[in-house]
Protein backbone atom coordinates (compact mmCIF):
# COMPACT_ATOMS: atom_id res chain seq x y z
CA UNK A 1 0.00 0.00 0.00
CA UNK A 2 1.32 3.44 -1.01
CA UNK A 3 1.29 6.52 0.97
CA UNK A 4 1.20 10.16 -0.03
CA UNK A 5 3.39 12.57 1.95
CA UNK A 6 1.99 16.00 2.54
CA UNK A 7 5.40 18.03 1.75
CA UNK A 8 4.51 20.89 4.43
CA UNK A 9 5.80 23.39 2.18
CA UNK A 10 3.16 23.01 -0.67
CA UNK A 11 0.25 24.05 -1.23
CA UNK A 12 -2.48 21.67 -2.30
CA UNK A 13 -6.48 21.03 -3.18
CA UNK A 14 -8.11 17.84 -2.15
CA UNK A 15 -11.43 18.52 -3.05
CA UNK A 16 -14.37 20.69 -4.45
CA UNK A 17 -18.24 21.38 -3.38
CA UNK A 18 -19.50 21.27 -6.87
CA UNK A 19 -18.34 19.65 -9.96
CA UNK A 20 -20.87 21.73 -12.62
CA UNK A 21 -20.92 25.74 -11.91
CA UNK A 22 -22.15 28.66 -13.08
CA UNK A 23 -20.47 32.07 -12.92
CA UNK A 24 -21.29 33.83 -9.52
CA UNK A 25 -22.12 30.15 -7.91
CA UNK A 26 -20.24 29.76 -4.54
CA UNK A 27 -17.70 26.99 -4.54
CA UNK A 28 -15.77 25.95 -1.85
CA UNK A 29 -12.47 24.33 -2.09
CA UNK A 30 -10.64 21.85 0.41
CA UNK A 31 -6.77 21.55 0.79
CA UNK A 32 -3.71 21.97 2.34
CA UNK A 33 -1.53 25.24 2.79
CA UNK A 34 -4.06 28.24 1.64
CA UNK A 35 -3.39 31.65 2.94
CA UNK A 36 -4.93 34.89 2.08
CA UNK A 37 -2.60 35.48 -0.80
CA UNK A 38 -3.96 32.14 -2.34
CA UNK A 39 -5.24 32.43 -6.23
CA UNK A 40 -7.45 29.73 -7.40
CA UNK A 41 -7.33 29.42 -11.08
CA UNK A 42 -9.71 27.57 -13.53
CA UNK A 43 -7.63 26.26 -16.83
CA UNK A 44 -4.50 28.18 -18.25
CA UNK A 45 -5.61 31.99 -17.80
CA UNK A 46 -8.85 32.56 -15.63
CA UNK A 47 -7.92 33.32 -11.71
CA UNK A 48 -9.33 34.67 -8.58
CA UNK A 49 -7.88 35.54 -5.35
CA UNK A 50 -9.89 33.81 -2.92
CA UNK A 51 -10.45 34.42 0.85
CA UNK A 52 -9.06 31.74 2.79
CA UNK A 53 -11.19 30.65 6.07
CA UNK A 54 -8.61 28.91 6.95
CA UNK A 55 -5.08 26.92 5.90
CA UNK A 56 -7.30 23.94 4.53
CA UNK A 57 -10.73 25.39 3.27
CA UNK A 58 -11.62 28.58 0.74
CA UNK A 59 -15.11 29.84 -0.62
CA UNK A 60 -15.85 32.54 -3.28
CA UNK A 61 -17.94 33.22 -5.99
CA UNK A 62 -16.79 31.52 -9.30
CA UNK A 63 -15.63 34.47 -11.90
CA UNK A 64 -17.44 35.04 -15.45
CA UNK A 65 -16.08 32.00 -17.22
CA UNK A 66 -17.15 30.60 -20.67
CA UNK A 67 -19.27 27.01 -21.23
CA UNK A 68 -16.80 24.43 -21.18
CA UNK A 69 -14.15 22.05 -18.64
CA UNK A 70 -11.58 23.95 -16.41
CA UNK A 71 -8.75 22.34 -14.46
CA UNK A 72 -8.97 24.02 -11.10
CA UNK A 73 -5.38 24.48 -9.09
CA UNK A 74 -3.59 26.57 -6.36
CA UNK A 75 -1.34 28.79 -6.16
CA UNK A 76 0.34 31.32 -3.87
CA UNK A 77 3.82 31.35 -2.45
CA UNK A 78 4.36 27.77 -1.52
CA UNK A 79 3.56 26.63 -4.98
CA UNK A 80 1.28 25.18 -7.00
CA UNK A 81 -1.02 22.25 -7.03
CA UNK A 82 -1.33 21.63 -10.53
CA UNK A 83 1.11 18.81 -10.55
CA UNK A 84 -0.83 17.29 -7.52
CA UNK A 85 -4.18 15.80 -7.98
CA UNK A 86 -6.24 16.65 -10.70
CA UNK A 87 -9.87 18.35 -10.12
CA UNK A 88 -11.89 19.83 -13.18
CA UNK A 89 -15.28 21.80 -13.43
CA UNK A 90 -18.28 21.74 -15.57
CA UNK A 91 -19.21 25.73 -16.38
CA UNK A 92 -21.87 26.70 -18.08
CA UNK A 93 -25.92 26.79 -17.11
CA UNK A 94 -26.09 23.83 -15.34
CA UNK A 95 -25.67 23.57 -11.49
CA UNK A 96 -25.50 21.54 -8.59
CA UNK A 97 -28.72 22.63 -6.62
CA UNK A 98 -27.95 21.18 -3.38
CA UNK A 99 -27.43 23.24 -0.93
CA UNK A 100 -24.17 24.37 0.39
CA UNK A 101 -23.78 25.65 4.24
CA UNK A 102 -21.86 29.06 4.32
CA UNK A 103 -21.71 29.73 7.58
CA UNK A 104 -23.04 28.58 11.40
CA UNK A 105 -23.78 30.89 14.37
CA UNK A 106 -23.16 30.19 17.15
CA UNK A 107 -19.80 28.05 16.77
CA UNK A 108 -19.90 26.82 20.98
CA UNK A 109 -23.94 26.02 22.07
CA UNK A 110 -25.88 24.89 24.99
CA UNK A 111 -29.21 22.85 25.35
CA UNK A 112 -31.05 26.06 25.32
CA UNK A 113 -29.11 27.65 21.98
CA UNK A 114 -30.84 28.15 18.88
CA UNK A 115 -28.47 27.69 15.34
CA UNK A 116 -28.89 29.61 12.56
CA UNK A 117 -27.50 28.23 9.66
CA UNK A 118 -26.52 30.14 6.13
CA UNK A 119 -26.86 28.27 3.34
CA UNK A 120 -26.93 28.00 -0.69
CA UNK A 121 -29.85 26.29 -2.06
CA UNK A 122 -32.48 26.30 0.46
CA UNK A 123 -36.43 26.30 0.09
CA UNK A 124 -38.78 28.31 1.37
CA UNK A 125 -40.23 25.29 3.67
CA UNK A 126 -39.19 21.26 3.85
CA UNK A 127 -35.92 21.49 4.94
CA UNK A 128 -34.09 18.80 6.72
CA UNK A 129 -30.83 18.85 9.62
CA UNK A 130 -29.28 15.41 9.57
CA UNK A 131 -26.64 15.17 12.21
CA UNK A 132 -24.98 13.04 14.39
CA UNK A 133 -27.73 13.26 17.20
CA UNK A 134 -30.52 12.93 14.82
CA UNK A 135 -32.42 14.70 12.24
CA UNK A 136 -35.11 17.37 12.33
CA UNK A 137 -37.80 17.50 9.83
CA UNK A 138 -39.91 20.07 7.90
CA UNK A 139 -37.42 23.44 9.08
CA UNK A 140 -39.16 26.60 7.20
CA UNK A 141 -36.62 29.09 5.76
CA UNK A 142 -37.97 33.20 5.48
CA UNK A 143 -35.45 34.00 3.26
CA UNK A 144 -34.30 30.90 1.43
CA UNK A 145 -30.84 31.41 2.80
CA UNK A 146 -31.17 30.66 6.75
CA UNK A 147 -32.31 27.97 8.92
CA UNK A 148 -32.78 27.68 12.64
CA UNK A 149 -33.06 25.18 14.74
CA UNK A 150 -32.98 24.84 18.86
CA UNK A 151 -30.53 22.43 20.32
CA UNK A 152 -32.76 20.68 22.50
CA UNK A 153 -34.81 20.10 19.23
CA UNK A 154 -32.26 17.48 18.31
CA UNK A 155 -33.66 13.71 18.89
CA UNK A 156 -30.80 12.49 20.78
CA UNK A 157 -28.84 15.79 22.33
CA UNK A 158 -30.43 13.76 25.96
CA UNK A 159 -27.56 10.87 25.22
CA UNK A 160 -25.16 13.66 25.56
CA UNK A 161 -26.44 15.07 28.94
CA UNK A 162 -26.82 11.77 30.51
CA UNK A 163 -22.79 11.16 31.03
CA UNK A 164 -22.33 13.96 33.53
CA UNK A 165 -18.53 13.45 32.42
CA UNK A 166 -18.82 14.86 28.69
CA UNK A 167 -18.75 18.73 28.96
CA UNK A 168 -18.49 18.90 25.33
CA UNK A 169 -19.90 17.26 22.24
CA UNK A 170 -19.03 18.16 18.55
CA UNK A 171 -22.11 18.48 16.71
CA UNK A 172 -21.91 17.75 12.91
CA UNK A 173 -24.99 18.37 10.38
CA UNK A 174 -25.52 18.42 6.25
CA UNK A 175 -28.70 20.20 5.14
CA UNK A 176 -31.51 18.38 3.14
CA UNK A 177 -33.62 20.05 0.47
CA UNK A 178 -35.81 18.79 -1.98
CA UNK A 179 -32.64 19.11 -4.60
CA UNK A 180 -30.09 16.81 -2.45
CA UNK A 181 -28.38 16.65 0.94
CA UNK A 182 -25.31 19.23 1.37
CA UNK A 183 -21.78 18.14 0.61
CA UNK A 184 -20.26 20.20 3.00
CA UNK A 185 -21.11 20.02 7.03
CA UNK A 186 -21.98 22.47 9.67
CA UNK A 187 -19.98 22.19 12.88
CA UNK A 188 -21.05 23.34 16.39
CA UNK A 189 -19.89 22.14 20.00
CA UNK A 190 -22.57 21.27 22.76
CA UNK A 191 -21.47 22.42 26.11
CA UNK A 192 -22.59 21.70 29.08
Amino acid sequence: MAFTVIDPRSVQIFGLSHMNIRPGDLLSITGYGFDPYTVIHFGPSDSINFNATSTSNMTAAVPNLLYGKYEVWASNSRGTSQKTAKFYIQAGYTTDSRPMITSVSPVNTTLDSTITVTADGLSPSGNTIYSNLGIINNISSSDDRTISFKVADLPNVSLFFQNAATLKFPLSFSVGTQNGISLDYGYSVIMR
